[in-house]
């Protein structure tokens, strides 16, 4: 909820009359706390990603990796290069995979 109205604000601000009819009507400290508002957005954001790189990420690297063989032996069964290009050209192919 709060997101929109920053937006809305952002994307006012780009329209040059009104960027100049706002500052002008602007309180003297408002400036410096949306100023504010960007940089401890991005803080924000950049603790969130370190935490979830730092924390989460080791923590599912061997359930992904697990995920990430088992998809790499199924395609390499089904051999989908070949099997693509056997469909564009017309010809008929039918692997067994065990």
């Amino acid at each position: 909820m709060i997101a929109a109205p920053i937006a809305a604000a952002a994307f006012l601000r780009g329209w040059p009359r009104l960027n100049g009819w706002i500052l002008h009507r602007l309180p003297i400290g408002f400036s410096a706390a949306m100023a504010g508002q960007i940089a401890l957005g991005a803080l924000a954001t950049g603790l969130a990603l370190y935490g979830i790189g730092a924390i989460f990420v080791p923590l599912w690297l061997p359930f992904l990796g697990g995920i990430i063989r088992d998809f790499s032996e199924w395609l390499a069964c089904h051999n989908f290069p070949a099997q693509a290009m056997a469909w564009f050209a017309g010809v008929a192919v039918h692997l067994v995979c065990s």
